[in-house]
This record gives structure tokens, C-alpha cells and sequence, in this order.
């Protein structure tokens, strides 16, 4: 059975010069940003979304302004798995935004994703699974 995918455009930020817009697609209910969406412009999204300000953001996160702003531009990596639990959980985020920034941040730093990190960390039966699925899944090659 094929998922739908249905495209949408959603705003990430908002000033009174201009908004960034970006696209993203719904596959089976859950948002997919497409190429192209900055990683620092859906955080800005995200914390205006939950009527914080910047300032009172990075604050709570325990990061420096200077940090925070390299981060929303681009010039450094999404933040550390420690950092990015903190901020769901000062968002307040549900599970498919927590899943999207974790997805959106691994990419940015080249890692899994924070969530499923923590997850083969702590269960090592996991981890003993998944090297079992790999060497299935390369059997067949």
C-alpha cells in the first residue's frame, strides 16, 4: 500500500523584513522537511511557536548568546545529545517535533539521531539486534 504524501508549506521564522518559508511533506501523518530547511531556522521556529523569546531560550538552555546565534546561522553544528533533550524539554515538544529536530540535528552533526542514540546506549540488546539485522541484510547482497 502506497502513503500518501501531501506537501505543505510551513513558516520557521518571522520578522517584520521578511519570513522564511519552507516546505515540507506529511507521509503517513508525519511532517518530513524537505531539503534545503535550515536546521537554526526550524529551532527559531520552534521557540517562537512556544512564545519564548531567544534570549529566554538560550538562558534556560544554559548556553551563551554567542553559542546560540552560531548555531541558529549555521556556522557551528546542531548542539550535543545533552543539549538537545534540554531544549525539547524546555519546548515543552511533542513526539513528532522531538523526532524532526532530533532527525534535523543528526544530520547537521553526521550522528544518529539523539533519541535512538540514547536508546542503543541504554539497551544493549538493542544494539546486539540491530548488528544482527545488518549482517542479515548484507547476507543477501
Amino acid at each position: 500500500m502506497e502513503s500518501q504524501v501531501q506537501e505543505n508549506r510551513f513558516f520557521l521564522s518571522f520578522s517584520y523584513k521578511s519570513v522564511s518559508m519552507y516546505t515540507y511533506r506529511l507521509i503517513g501523518g508525519v511532517k518530513v522537511p524537505k531539503e534545503g530547511c535550515p536546521f537554526g531556522d526550524y529551532l527559531k521556529g520552534l521557540i517562537k511557536a512556544n512564545g519564548m523569546t531567544q534570549s529566554e531560550f538560550y538562558t534556560a538552555l544554559g548556553i551563551k548568546k554567542p553559542y546560540f546565534y552560531d548555531i541558529v546561522s549555521g556556522r557551528v553544528n546542531p548542539p550535543p545529545y545533552s543539549l538537545q533533550f534540554k531544549a525539547m524539554e524546555i519546548l515543552n515538544a511533542d513526539e513528532q517535533t522531538r523526532e524532526l529536530f532530533f532527525d534535523m540535528a543528526a544530520q547537521g552533526r553526521k550522528e544518529l539521531p539523539a533519541d535512538i542514540a540514547q536508546i542503543v546506549t541504554d539497551n544493549p540488546v538493542v544494539l546486539a539486534n540491530i548488528r544482527k539485522n545488518i549482517k542479515l541484510l548484507t547476507q543477501g547482497r
